[in-house]
């Protein structure tokens, strides 16, 4: 894995033309991304720079790469498939000088241009200059594994792997500010939706698009090239005629494993030592026994415990690592100090609270000491309905029917008379979140059950300032947009849809992308390939869910690779216990009130308290930074 940054000089100022020490500056924020290599090409016009975590072709892969054509290339990300495509290039004369994927995808854009995208089974975020056109070309993949930024100005186009690489350069820091609309997203959510980020003026390339910036007559058009709603919607436009929904549970089921396989053998593709991620969970089992088949060596594998009772599943860790003998590493979970939490803030660089990014952080670190590359179950949730929201979902359509008085009841009843338990998923934090949905719509019900603070709550932590600059918005505006972008099909499929474009590239993918990235650690996901995504978006619903069961096609295909154990286990998720202030954390801040307070024995404050504790660590490094322009985790005293 690697880190990329740059510019193109629009007017061709001094300042950025050839300027060596800046561009360095940029990459060196990115130091954790790429510890093995760096680079850099530079002239009047553009400048690249790159940070290198060498997985393929460890001698030759240098970055950045430039073609025959003039063209420079920098690329953060794997192309699993680089080979096949390799040779496809090779037929048409393309002559090559390295065994890198890099310069299969500098060629690939050559000779095929943008339609080169949906050719590459990977993730990637890359740049491309070319001289001659005077054209910068960017792109990100479908699900938006890697990340990508940019800022522009009328003298600057600049793009990085994280936005604290753009936080060195003068012009940006002198002109951005904190946006009020990201602060609601965080508030609500935990996290930031695309395109937008917490700074104006900077923002998310979206997972599936791609940019190209026209020096000559200074244009930036974004556009999108992966579709995925299209996928959702074929069942329906087919009427079943050569639509999944004609074909048998067993051929889905038999069609779906060898798929799935045939990912999971692209991505031991490797020039370094292999892991995988082992909860103990469907996903992550998944993975490693297919692993197994498709690999001669020995598997690592590596997992966190908790020395919470509720959230420990080390047991079952241990009997999926025992039935595929695996050699399983693990290591408890360790609290972190202000400080440390303070350093995983600057790693997003963004506010963002979803506090199983503590395990997924050290899980990464361990997994680092023994490996390079770890394969993950990540995304298996989002494309075949494995989280409780989904069933919350068809709850909420039977419990709808109840009379509105009778809902508002329960509502109240429950906030008296419930008290938090504190325990993972626990059933009271469930029914006290469901219930409070009472009266909505289906669509802002299935986001509701991941909403941290409501608007009520919101308008008591932010100030008069704040609540004024958000006095227009809704993060549940995106959500709705989304839902209505995929026409006529179940709820079901709605909803995976809406979390991909969301939860899935919002939160999920940052989190891994951020956290693996602080221990210099690649992580695959197998089923996020694109073809396994596109294949799921076609079943119909009962292959995800039938009745309270979930994940219907991915466990019937384990039924000989697994034991019932593993299989029939309920979702526990990753998250990890918080930390209880009773007294609201954000201060000294003129876009908050100061004025909110928690109450830990009315209700489980588990997810508020942390996203007001991460809000106000994140505060403290921006003044820190407006103060001094260094973007720096901060020193708490002990």
């Amino acid at each position: 894995m690697c880190g990329i940054c740059g510019w193109v000089n629009i007017k061709r100022n001094k300042e950025y033309s050839n300027n060596y020490s800046m561009l360095k500056a940029m990459a060196d924020t990115l130091y954790h991304r790429g510890p093995d290599d760096e680079g850099f090409w530079i002239n009047n016009e553009a400048s690249l720079g790159h940070r290198r975590l060498s997985i393929l072709d460890l001698k030759y892969g240098h970055q950045p790469m430039s073609g025959r054509d003039g063209s420079v290339i920098v690329f953060n990300g794997e192309i699993y498939n680089y080979k096949e495509l390799r040779g496809e290039l090779m037929q048409k004369g393309v002559i090559f000088q390295t065994n890198s994927d890099t310069e299969v995808l500098l060629n690939a854009y050559k000779i095929w241009g943008t339609a080169c995208l949906l050719k590459f089974i990977g993730m990637f975020a890359f740049a491309i200059w070319c001289p001659r056109k005077k054209e910068l070309f960017i792109a990100r993949d479908p699900l938006g594994k890697k990340p990508l930024y940019y800022f522009r100005s009328d003298s600057l186009f600049a793009f990085a792997s994280e936005i604290k690489a753009l936080l060195t350069l003068k012009e940006i820091k002198d002109t951005i500010d904190i946006n009020a609309h990201a602060i609601s997203d965080y508030l609500s959510l935990g996290y930031i939706l695309t395109p937008k980020t917490i700074f104006t003026r900077i923002y998310k390339i979206p997972a599936g698009h791609y940019g190209i910036y026209r020096m000559f007559d200074d244009i930036f058009n974004i556009k999108k090239y992966w579709f995925i709603e299209e996928f959702y919607k074929r069942p329906i436009q087919n009427k079943g005629t050569i639509a999944f929904t004609n074909k048998t549970k067993k051929a889905l089921t038999e069609e779906f494993t060898e798929l799935f396989d045939d990912a999971v053998k692209l991505r031991t593709r490797s020039d370094v030592p292999l892991g995988a991620f082992l909860s103990g969970g469907v996903d992550s089992s998944f993975v490693t026994a297919s692993m197994c088949r498709a690999t001669e060596n020995p598997v690592q594998a590596f997992c966190i415990g908790f020395p919470q009772i509720s959230y420990d599943e080390t047991f079952y860790a241990k009997l999926a690592a025992n039935h595929m003998n695996v050699n399983l590493n693990n290591r408890s979970l360790n609290c972190l100090s202000n400080g440390e939490l303070s350093k995983l803030v600057w790693h997003f660089d963004e506010p963002f609270s979803d506090n199983s990014m503590i395990p997924t952080y050290q899980l990464c670190k361990l997994t680092r000491e023994f490996v390079t590359v770890a394969l993950s179950g990540d995304g298996a949730d989002e494309i075949f309905a494995g989280y409780p929201t989904y069933l919350a979902d068809k709850l909420y359509k039977l419990y709808s029917r109840v009379p509105f008085v009778l809902q508002s009841g329960l509502s109240r009843l429950a906030s008296m008379v419930v008290r938090p338990s504190y325990k993972k998923v626990s059933w009271d934090y469930k029914i006290t979140q469901f219930l409070k949905g009472f009266g909505n719509s289906p669509e802002y019900a299935h986001y509701w059950w991941r909403v941290i603070f409501s608007d009520k709550e919101k308008q008591h932590i932010m100030s008069p300032v704040l609540s004024d600059l958000c006095r227009d918005y809704d993060p549940f505006d995106t959500f709705d947009d989304y839902f209505n972008n995929t026409g006529k099909i179940d709820f079901l499929n709605k909803s995976l849809y809406v979390d991909i474009k969301t939860w899935l590239q919002d939160d999920i993918l940052v989190k891994v992308d951020r956290m693996s990235m602080a221990a210099s650690l690649e992580v695959r996901s197998p089923f996020l390939d694109r073809r396994v995504v596109e294949f799921s978006a076609c079943l119909p619903g009962y292959a995800k869910i039938d009745g309270m069961k979930q994940k219907v096609i991915l466990k019937d295909s384990m039924k000989n690779r697994l034991p019932g154990r593993i299989i029939n286990r309920p979702k526990k998720g990753f998250n990890t216990p918080g930390q209880l202030p009773g007294l609201n954390p954000v201060k000294n801040h003129h876009l908050f009130s100061g004025n909110f307070n928690l109450d830990s024995t009315k209700e489980d404050i588990t997810f508020k308290s942390f996203n007001l504790s991460i809000l106000q660590k994140w505060l403290d490094i921006y003044d820190n930074y407006k103060k001094t322009a260094r973007w720096e985790p901060v020193e708490y005293a002990t």
